[in-house]
């Protein structure tokens, strides 16, 4: 369990493999995460999530935020914990083969490229605010957005290192009566280590 200030899209609906792409999208959090103003970095607001690890390769977390809609304007300095918006709820599960849950973090590193792991993963976000409908004048109560988001090692020269090919697929939904950018769909491949260099070495394309 975790209390602080921080942002949900650095932890929910982020790429795993993101690191090795310079789209924003495909390099950090699914584009339309905003919809429902999943905070993002650097304004962060206050924030509570919960992480359970019942299995081995089987994780749950859930976080809560205060949904700031206009979060530069709030907080100029980043500093001070602004408790402005609606409490925003996202939750997420996850299934992690070829490595243990307690390693997975947000984004992978040079060690978790190692052999063939990979990150299957659900997540739903559900803001209770008012929301403004682009094919009605009135607004509603309540807007969500589900995504689902895969990233597998699918070939390796030496099944125990990292150099080789990686696939990645993520795609999410949320109500079109809502919102204008209703859906996103990514894919990439990545190949680790394509160069005989001494330095870490990527070419990916997305």
């Amino acid at each position: 369990m975790r209390l602080g200030q921080f942002a949900a899209q650095n932890f929910y609906g982020v790429q795993h493999y993101g690191a090795s792409f310079i789209f924003e999208p495909m390099g950090y959090a699914l584009g339309n995460l905003v919809t429902t103003y999943e905070s993002f970095d650097p304004p962060s607001t206050p924030a509570m999530e919960l992480r359970v690890i019942p299995l081995t390769r089987f994780y749950v977390k859930s976080m809560v935020f205060a949904a700031d809609q206009y979060p530069y304007s709030h907080n100029f300095t980043g500093l001070v914990p602004q408790f402005r918006g609606a409490v925003m709820n996202v939750s997420e599960i996850g299934f992690t083969p070829g490595q243990k849950s307690t390693a997975v973090r947000g984004f992978d590193n040079v060690d978790t490229r190692k052999g063939y792991s990979g990150l299957y993963k659900f997540g739903a976000a559900y803001n209770p605010g008012k929301f403004t409908s682009p094919i009605q004048s009135a607004p509603r109560a309540g807007n969500y957005l589900m995504y689902w988001m895969a990233n597998q090692a699918i070939w390796r020269v030496d099944k125990a290192e990292s150099k080789g090919i990686d696939a990645t697929v993520s795609y999410d939904w949320s109500p079109a009566n809502v919102n204008r950018n209703d859906r996103e769909f990514d894919a990439g491949l990545r190949y680790n280590e394509p160069f005989p260099v001494q330095f870490y070495n990527t070419i990916s394309l997305g």
